[in-house]
C-alpha cells in the first residue's frame, strides 16, 4: 500500500441474473476497510458493445478512495469478481459482474495487466454517462477534457438509459 490517498472511479456492469442484485453486491463487498466508496451514480440499462448477441448490461460508476496502488485495487476487484462467480468465457460477452478501472486521478499506468485511464474510456457511451452524473469536471490526462467535455463530443447512438426506479446515489 501507498502512504496517500488516491481517488478512482470504477465501471461495474451485469448482464448475467440478477444484474442490478449483482451490481449491488459489488458494490457492497468493494466498501471495505481499504476502500471508501464516496459516490455513485444511478444504474443504467445499456445495450451490449464490440459482442451483440447478448443481453443488455445495468451499468453504474463509482467513485472511491483507497491507499492501494492501482495494482493492488486491481487484484482486489479481481478477488471481488471471482467471489462473485465470474468467469472467463468469450471476450467481451455475457459476464455476472465485470469491475474496471476507469482512471485513477494523477496515475497513467500502461503496463500488461492495467491501463490507466481505461484504453476506450473515451469511446464508451455506458459508460461517459454515468460517470458524468457523479465527476463530470474530472480530467481525462491522455486527452486533455474533462469527462462531461468528452461525453458532449461522443457520437455513439447506443441506448443509455436511466433506470428511474434505483434508490441511487
Amino acid at each position: 500500500m501507498q502512504n496517500h490517498f488516491i481517488t478512482s472511479y470504477i465501471g461495474l456492469g451485469s448482464n448475467i441474473g440478477n444484474k442490478k442484485g449483482n451490481i449491488l453486491k459489488a458494490l457492497e463487498l468493494i466498501s471495505s476497510d481499504v476502500v471508501t466508496v464516496t459516490a455513485r451514480s444511478h444504474f443504467y440499462l445499456t445495450s451490449p458493445v464490440d459482442f451483440r448477441k447478448q443481453d443488455d448490461f445495468i451499468n453504474c460508476v463509482t467513485k472511491v478512495t483507497t491507499l492501494l496502488s492501482p495494482l493492488e485495487l486491481l487484484k482486489y476487484l479481481k478477488n471481488i469478481e471471482k467471489e462473485l462467480g465470474r468467469t472467463e468465457t468469450v471476450d467481451k460477452g455475457p459476464r455476472i459482474i465485470d469491475l474496471d478501472i476507469l482512471l485513477c486521478e494523477g496515475v497513467v499506468l500502461y503496463t500488461p495487466e492495467l491501463k490507466i485511464p481505461h484504453p476506450s474510456l473515451h469511446l464508451r457511451k455506458f459508460v461517459l454517462v454515468p460517470f458524468a452524473e457523479i465527476a463530470p469536471d474530472t480530467f481525462h490526462p491522455m486527452i486533455g477534457e474533462t469527462v462531461s467535455s468528452i461525453l458532449n463530443s461522443l457520437k455513439d447512438e447506443s441506448k443509455v438509459e436511466i433506470i428511474k426506479n434505483d434508490a441511487g446515489n
